[in-house]
């Protein structure tokens, strides 16, 4: 993760709310589409009659994290100037404290609501103090709504600032934040995975079978791989006709256009509604003690210190 010492403080974590569709064209006509919707969420009764795909009676909603970085922003300093004295001085900084608190600013073109169940990849670091208010539910207003995490109080000061002969110290103190982007997603969770469905891509005929749990999960990510190589197409067995029924082809990389891959609560849902988001969110309060030689200007910088919360 990097580091970059800013000067302004601010929590915010925007979301901009988007539906997916994707129209596609299939790339196999020797076999006339049976379901040729590739809208798996509107179509789940269809693939549960067939014995290919098993689903949850309720919605969930999960989150992926695509890139975090922390940065420093200064909050406050103290000083203790010895310059021009020849004995050595302490000082002790003011102790005080900083209120923080994160915020979920979400853009939607239309009322949203969370899901009945938020997945385990809603309490991941930089989310989490914002998620942990959603409920079953909780609404966002058409346009642009807040939501805002508990204030927490962050102590810091009362450290001793000892200054010898002819020298300045000086302590900054920083709010330590992390800046998240990612998207969310709701949609139906998986359950099952039955042995008509057949996945087919570079060559490679895939069949899952039977699988439940976090066997689903592991059976996506095959299906993942397949696809970040090239084209893949789903298909319903049909051992009684000797071949197979195509459905649909979904273009290399696109995926994530159709089920969602949660990878912290190892899940799998269909791709009903989904949501970009960048967040900021504190994670503490550090210290860094600089010194300053009056007569040669030499300066020395430690390295920055966690200040320890109680």
């Amino acid at each position: 993760m990097k580091l970059k010492v800013l000067a302004t403080t601010g929590l915010a974590l925007t979301l901009g709310l988007t539906s997916i569709g994707t129209n596609v064209t299939p790339t196999y006509a020797a076999v006339q589409a049976v379901n040729p919707n590739p809208d798996i969420e509107n179509n789940k009764d269809w693939y549960s009659s067939q014995n290919m795909l098993k689903f949850a009676p309720f919605s969930t909603t999960g989150f992926k994290i695509t890139s975090q970085d922390k940065v420093l922003k200064s909050i406050n300093y103290a000083e203790n100037d010895n310059s021009g004295n020849s004995s050595p001085a302490t000082l002790k900084s003011a102790e005080k404290s900083f209120a923080t608190t994160d915020s979920l600013t979400v853009n939607a073109s239309t009322e949203l609501s969370v899901a009945n169940e938020v997945s385990a990849s809603g309490g991941l670091p930089g989310i989490a103090s914002v998620t942990a208010k959603f409920t079953a539910g909780f609404k966002f207003s058409a346009g642009f709504s807040k939501v805002t995490s508990e204030t927490r109080s962050l102590k810091y000061g009362g450290d001793p600032l000892v200054a010898e002969p002819n020298q300045l110290v000086r302590v900054d103190y920083f709010l330590e934040e992390m800046n998240t982007t990612g998207f969310m997603n709701t949609g139906t969770r998986i359950t099952e995975i039955g042995d008509k469905l057949m996945i087919r891509g570079g060559g490679i005929d895939y069949q899952p079978g039977n699988v439940s749990g976090e066997g689903v999960y592991n059976a996506f990510k095959r299906i993942e791989e397949l696809n970040n190589n090239g084209n893949i197409s789903i298909n319903m067995k049909r051992p009684d006709r000797g071949f197979d029924d195509f459905l649909l082809t979904i273009p290399k990389g696109e995926l994530s256009n159709y089920f969602f891959i949660d990878d912290v609560a190892k899940t799998v849902s269909t791709v009903k509604e989904q949501a970009s988001f960048t967040g900021v969110s504190g994670t503490g309060l550090k210290m860094k003690t600089s010194t300053i030689n009056s007569q040669t200007n030499e300066k020395t910088t430690s390295a920055e210190q966690t200040i320890p919360q109680s």
